[in-house]
Parts: C-alpha cells; structure tokens; sequence
C-alpha cells in the first residue's frame, strides 16, 4: 500500500513540481518517492506466486529488476505527458494520477493472468495461428 501511495505521489511531483515545492519547500523528495514505489513494486513482485518456486537470488533479480523499471518507465511516461500538454498543472496532475492508475490496473490484470497460465487454470491453444504462404506475402497498399 506504501508504495501505491509513493507511485502517486511521485506522478504528481512528476506532472505537476509546483505543488510538490509547495507541499514539501524545504526538500526535493523525489527520489525518496523513487525508492519507495520500486521497493513496494519489488516486495509486490517478490510476493507473487509465479516466481515463489524460483532460486532466491533469480527471485531478487527479478523482482528488483521489476521495481526499479516499473516507477522510471512511469517517470519517462509522465515526462512525455508533461512536456506534451504544456502549462497546465490541474490538468497534468489528473492526467498523471489516472495513467498512473491505468498503468497500475493493467500490470496487476497482466501478472494475474501470468499466474493462471503458469497454475494451468488459462491453457494455451493447441493450435496456434500461423499465416499460410498466400497470407504471408498479400500486402494491401
């Protein structure tokens, strides 16, 4: 819970700094909300059943690996957004709070479908699609 706290308010100082200076004048706490969204994202990741069989260390690695790209991708994101819709800091803040909702939503849905494939309850399909030969090479311009 720590950590989706962190996540959000990291995507707030991310879009909208001027609210995070005024919150906290005295100190730039970006990276401490750094630190703490990766470390609750890697503990979440370290928690989850698909990996719980694997070695400890290659458990580390990836869930360390996991919490530290999950929040600097959300950052490069949100940099993107931000540069991209120009001064408007009410705008920015929803607009950093909901992607960082939506980008949450969809690793939790990604990561619970991962863990129904590798518990055998989604089974993959006998046959996969291949293109046939016609397939391959019909390019509609």
């Amino acid at each position: 819970m720590q950590g989706l706290v962190s996540y959000s308010t990291l995507s707030i100082g991310v879009m909208n700094p001027h609210l995070m200076v005024r919150l906290f004048p005295r100190r730039d706490i970006t990276d401490l909300l750094f630190l703490s969204a990766g470390s609750g994202a890697g503990l979440w990741l370290w928690a989850r059943p698909h990996i719980a069989a694997a070695a400890p260390a290659r458990r580390f690695s990836w869930a360390f690996l996991g919490g530290c790209l999950w929040p600097l991708g959300s950052i490069f994101l949100w940099a993107i957004l931000r540069s991209s819709i120009g001064q408007r800091p009410v705008f920015g803040t929803i607009l950093g709070v909901s992607t960082g909702v939506m980008l949450t939503n969809i690793a939790i849905d990604y990561f619970n479908y991962v863990e129904l494939m590798f518990c055998g309850e989604v089974r993959l399909p006998e046959d996969v699609y291949s293109p046939s030969d016609d397939e391959k090479y019909d390019i509609d311009l």
